[in-house]
């Protein structure tokens, strides 16, 4: 083909046809041109299949991210309400009226049938129900793809933008909400650990109640620090679970988000 080109011209210049010349040549010229400009679309056209892959191979490591914070999120719900309950009965042992102000809880009665539905009644000695009690659980969200989006700046793969600005919200919210609750937890619970330890309460101990009893000290000092107690964990529990706008519910929210895109994608893929 380029030989017959090649041709032509030596063939028009022969014969000093310039004008015919001139109009191959510019016929040449757009035909590099239309060449050219083919070319970078289909590189274009290759670069934005990429991309769509890229892209939807992040999305399925975030919602596997994401399916992994679900379900560690019940799991933590799971024990805070067992501690919820354990720490009631205990304050039922040590009189009336204890802990009534945890059983105004707005969301006292879904928390009971979460519980009733998925535990089974403990035979825990009185002092190992104290120390059950003291145990907390920390949410730390799975950000690995999220944290590699960003040292990569492969955050704008992601075509997007609500789901962007959903994400660069989420897992920072997440980060600064565990480390503000961290410092709450650790001043009341340094308090009910001080009342155990002021009232004898051994973490080793097979003591039942009626040998607890006996060696109290400061039964006041005691209940106040697990009713306190108590009331943090039903504040956690709504943070992480119970309220509308809680971590659970962001969390799902932003999964179905992802699922979608998901979807989207393979449509158009």
């Amino acid at each position: 083909m380029f030989r017959f080109f090649r041709q032509l011209r030596q063939h028009l210049l022969t014969e000093n046809k310039l004008s015919k010349y001139l109009l191959y040549a510019i016929g040449e010229i757009l035909l590099v041109v239309v060449g050219i400009l083919l070319a970078l679309q289909i590189n274009t056209w290759n670069e934005g299949r990429i991309s769509k892959i890229d892209e939807q191979k992040y999305l399925k490591r975030l919602k596997q991210d994401l399916l992994r914070d679900v379900e560690r999120l019940e799991e933590i719900r799971s024990n805070y309400e067992t501690r919820l309950f354990t720490g009631l009965s205990l304050l039922d042992s040590l009189g009336k009226n204890n802990g009534s102000i945890i059983r105004k809880w707005d969301y006292f009665k879904p928390a009971v049938k979460n519980y009733q539905l998925n535990h089974f009644p403990d035979t825990l000695s009185m002092g190992r129900k104290f120390f059950r009690v003291l145990a907390i659980d920390h949410f730390s969200p799975t950000d690995i793809t999220f944290q590699e989006l960003l040292s990569t700046g492969k955050i704008n793969i992601l075509t997007d933008d609500s789901l962007k600005t959903a994400l660069q919200y989420h897992y920072p919210y997440l980060k600064e909400t565990d480390r503000f609750q961290s410092v709450i937890v650790m001043e009341v619970q340094k308090n009910y650990r001080a009342a155990m330890f002021n009232n004898h309460i051994s973490s080793y101990s097979n003591d039942q109640l009626e040998d607890i009893k006996k060696k109290l000290v400061s039964p006041d000092q005691l209940i106040t620090a697990t009713e306190n107690y108590l009331k943090l964990t039903t504040s956690m529990l709504e943070t992480l679970y119970y309220e509308p706008n809680s971590v659970y519910s962001k969390t799902t929210d932003l999964l179905y988000q992802i699922e979608n895109n998901i979807a989207l994608n393979y449509r158009h893929h």
